[in-house]
């Protein structure tokens, strides 16, 4: 399968998002709201939030195109259905899965979409159902999902494996808590965390962030899961708010600053992945470790 470029994987994208802009609405975000505060209509906005994951997503699907084996897709929690879309294009066959019952009615249109796009959708939540044994995939991604999470990640690393198939990927990509922007808010006092008020105003249960992680952290969960890690990656993709070229004046400094700490600590940066094989008695040896550029 011939690799796209960045362009090509863009041009999918963006038809993509336009799927998922007309069955979005203000009653799917008020939805999700109610376990969590802080995606509230006017604080979150969803749309900007996805146009700025397309480099998100392309460092995945580099990983994907970088085995030329590779087929067969599942991602787990694929929720908006965008990265599987895309897929679905550049040539996979693309299966997400999703607890399709947990929001109601108010996305069947977007799931339905989803389907008529070429993707497969599975009701199935595996952080408690075991897969079924006919379930394998060449590659397994998991985007900004086990930071969801407030329970013990052993039964949800076990099924994961298991819909690995032999010489397949497991790709996990999650929020890091030692992120330049959260170092600095610790040192003026404000937590890095989920704000204790909107956990308070959230309905049980609350579908924040539970956990974010370190790089340590990333690479002891490979271990304890079993997996071998061939590739690690860190990057930013959010654009500050009002972002600007008087913001770049006024905080010149500052974001020189930021750079420099980046080179220094490349694993300061917003979001931590890794690529693993799923390889029974698995240990790390970092001085090992591959990472994409």
């Amino acid at each position: 399968m011939t690799p796209v470029s960045l362009e090509e994987f863009a041009a999918h994208y963006a038809e993509a998002l336009h799927v998922v802009r007309d069955a979005f609405s203000e009653e799917m975000q008020t939805e999700m709201a109610r376990h969590n505060v802080g995606w509230t209509p006017g604080r979150t906005d969803f749309m900007v939030y996805l146009e700025h994951s397309v480099d998100r997503y392309y460092r995945a699907y580099r990983v994907i195109a970088a085995n030329p084996n590779a087929k067969s897709v599942v991602d787990v929690g694929g929720f908006w259905g965008l990265f599987p879309m895309v897929l679905v294009k550049c040539g996979y066959e693309v299966t997400m899965t999703e607890k399709l019952d947990y929001y109601g009615r108010a996305f069947d249109a977007l799931f339905a979409s989803i389907r008529a796009h070429g993707v497969t959708i599975l009701d199935y939540d595996p952080f408690d159902d075991e897969p079924d044994p006919a379930w394998r995939f060449d590659f397994v991604s998991m985007m900004a999902i086990l930071e969801h999470y407030p329970h013990s990640l052993r039964r949800f690393m076990a099924h994961i494996k298991t819909m690995a198939a032999p010489g397949g990927r497991v790709f996990i990509e999650v929020p890091n808590i030692a992120y330049y922007h959260k170092r600095m808010a610790l040192l003026k006092g404000k937590t890095p965390l989920t704000p204790i008020r909107d956990i308070y105003l959230s309905a049980s249960p609350f579908i924040g962030h539970h956990h974010e992680f370190t790089r340590a952290e990333l690479r002891d969960l490979a271990e304890l899961a079993g997996l071998r890690i061939v590739a690690e990656d860190s990057y930013n993709y959010s654009m500050p708010a009002g972002f600007s070229f008087a913001f770049w004046r006024e905080r010149k400094l500052g974001y020189l600053l930021e750079k420099l700490f980046y080179f220094l600590w490349e694993d300061s940066k917003e979001t931590l992945t890794m690529t693993c094989r799923a390889d029974e008695g698995a240990r790390i040896d970092a001085s090992n470790v591959r990472t994409f550029g």
